[in-house]
């Protein structure tokens, strides 16, 4: 899809939404390979955990030290989807009301 945009600053915010997709598109993508026992899908799991699991396993150690006890597992990614989704969606707000 193209978008023209007649505001500078729309080009840069287009590009964070688009971040934002592609990290909720390689979270499902992971979670997709995680149900085969493919060699080469587990390789390509093992990389993609690299660029996924970063901001998750941070939420997950702030969540225990503020909670000073363990969290379920699925916390921490719930919550990073939910807050990746609102973000994109705050910022697909600005680019329209910029347009």
């Amino acid at each position: 899809m193209v978008v023209h945009t007649s505001n500078i600053l729309a080009g840069p915010l287009l590009m964070i939404i688009w971040a934002v997709d592609i990290f909720v598109f390689l979270v499902a993508l992971r979670w997709a390979l995680a149900r085969t026992s493919n060699v080469s899908a587990v390789r390509i799991r093992t990389s993609l955990q690299a660029i996924a699991d970063p901001l998750p396993a941070a939420l997950n150690s702030w969540l225990i030290r503020k909670r000073r006890r363990a969290v379920p597992g699925w916390l921490p990614w719930a919550l990073v989807l939910t807050g990746a989704i609102v973000v994109r969606q705050l910022v697909a707000l600005i680019v329209i009301a910029a347009m």
